[in-house]
């Protein structure tokens, strides 16, 4: 008969579940969603903005590894062999009476693609093509940055439609993009 050992417990600072939720909300906090900037590159400060005050909700990108099954002895494993970036993001922009949010992407787009020749024109980045760099940050409540992400390679894919109708009396009109991009880094984290 084999011997059974009792398993060792976690260890886990001798304090009360209130003292945890207090130290939850007090000392590390909580930061909310709802705090953000977002910014493109090579884009006047006026547009920079107002793309940023009407950015209604985007998200951090997401990344991962992709694996294949090994097997050299015993149970197989996933081995990881390679960076993977879901390299597309959405972004919903709120449409100002000018309708600046839509405008400004079209002709994104057609600096991507001739709308008369259909030519694709220069990949390069910032200055030098139409790809560009996408930075978004997290804020705390008192708007310091506490991480920082840039998107690199950037550029609307998608500049998606826009629903009218005689429903929509208490609405406002929204512009969402579809942004594509190579990958991405964290410039600035507060514990890295």
């Amino acid at each position: 008969m084999a011997n059974k050992r009792k398993p060792e417990s976690i260890t886990v600072p001798d304090c009360g579940i209130g003292t945890l939720k207090d130290r939850l909300i007090n000392e590390w906090g909580i930061l909310r969603p709802s705090r953000y900037e977002f910014q493109i590159s090579g884009v006047p400060n006026e547009t920079t903005l107002r793309l940023n005050m009407s950015c209604e909700s985007i998200k951090l990108p997401s990344r991962g590894v992709s694996t294949e099954a090994a097997k050299v002895y015993g149970p197989t494993r996933e081995m990881p062999y390679d960076k993977l970036y879901v390299k597309e993001m959405d972004a919903i922009f709120r449409i100002g009476k000018d309708m600046l949010e839509r405008s400004f992407f079209e002709k994104w787009l057609d600096e991507i693609v001739s709308i008369n020749s259909h030519d694709f024109k220069y990949y390069g980045t910032n200055n030098s093509g139409y790809a560009k760099t996408i930075k978004i940050n997290q804020l705390d409540e008192q708007d310091n940055v506490v991480y920082q992400v840039e998107l690199r390679e950037a550029f609307p894919k998608n500049v998606q439609e826009i629903e009218l109708g005689d429903a929509k009396v208490d609405e406002y009109s929204k512009q969402t993009v579809q942004f594509a991009y190579r990958d991405y880094k964290v410039l600035y984290s507060k514990h890295f």
